[in-house]
């Protein structure tokens, strides 16, 4: 029921359509026919999901970068194949930590940003990554991934502060609302900030460790 619950809750702020090659390798972009290719003479080697770990700590990156400089900055939208490792990466710290609102909240400000520059509420990046979580049956693998411990506090998280990140649009006017947001958000200890600071952390452990997420979690891509 709860899964039936999410996925009416999520439908209802974004299309659910197929997320096609969700476990595809970064295209890297078609060429004409009859053009011959000059300038890629260098052909990026790395694992595929090295490849995409690496696009992820860039945009967490950016995103530290404008949340300490008091919430001003550009961030790069996150790639297909960057929001599936992000999905994951969310699975993996569920089953290491227990509840992760630190990540969300991550993903929740890139929206935040946008909204803030375009002048009109909205959250994109939150709900692809619901999207992605979705389709690719991430909550149901939740469930039985989880040790009892930690499965009790994310159900709990779930059950009482989830909904604002899945029913993102009204938090983003909220925030957008709030005049001592800019305050409480960013720069030196900054909830934001923060909230970077403990995702960077964890993605590096990640990296420094080798640690293979998709394998972490039962998801070879």
């Amino acid at each position: 029921m709860r899964i039936r619950a999410l996925m009416v809750i999520v439908a209802s702020v974004i299309e659910l359509s197929g997320v096609s090659s969700l476990w595809a390798e970064p295209s890297s972009g078609d060429v004409q026919a009859g053009e011959i290719s000059i300038e890629d003479t260098q052909v990026d080697r790395r694992d595929p999901k090295e490849r995409v770990q690496d696009e992820v700590k860039s945009w967490v990156a950016a995103m530290h970068q404008y949340a300490t400089r008091g919430g001003e900055g550009d961030v790069p939208p996150l790639r297909e194949d960057g929001m599936v490792y992000l999905s994951t990466f969310y699975l993996y710290c569920l089953n290491k930590f227990g509840p992760c609102p630190h990540i969300l909240e991550v993903i929740l400000e890139s929206d935040v940003r946008e909204a803030r520059t375009k002048g009109e509420a909205a959250c994109p990046t939150m709900s692809r990554f619901w999207k992605t979580w979705l389709a690719a049956d991430l909550e149901n693998r939740a469930k039985y991934l989880l040790s009892i411990g930690f499965g009790t506090a994310v159900a709990e998280f779930n059950a009482r502060e989830r909904s604002k990140y899945i029913q993102c649009k009204p938090t983003v006017e909220a925030i957008l609302a709030d005049s001592g947001a800019r305050k409480a958000r960013y720069g030196a200890g900054g909830s934001i900030t923060s909230a970077v600071a403990k995702t960077t952390k964890l993605l590096d452990e990640v990296d420094s460790k080798q640690i293979d997420i998709y394998r972490s979690t039962g998801l070879n891509k």
